[in-house]
């Protein structure tokens, strides 16, 4: 599974998937806690829940998705590479 190297969160593991479908999304997860799809060419950026076992801190939660929206461009461009390129 590709990194995203647009941006990162500090805690947070930030990845694409390899054969992954669209729309155009990233995941954002924390090892044993919880996992979301980030929807990224949204206005705003959105998520769902993949599984969650502790709640999600609204903090983190603002900075992804702020994230998400400031490095769209990029990320586009990961996407096009990373995931779309394999589909």
């Amino acid at each position: 599974m590709p990194q995203v190297t647009s941006f990162d969160v500090s805690g947070c593991d930030l990845r694409f998937h390899s054969h992954d479908h669209g729309p155009a999304h990233f995941h954002a997860s924390v090892s044993g806690e919880w996992e979301i799809r980030v929807y990224f060419l949204h206005e705003p950026p959105t998520y769902d829940e993949k599984w969650v076992m502790t709640r999600i801190p609204a903090s983190e939660l603002r900075e992804i998705l702020g994230k998400a929206a400031e490095h769209r461009a990029a990320l586009l461009e990961e996407w096009s590479e990373k995931v779309a390129a394999d589909g």
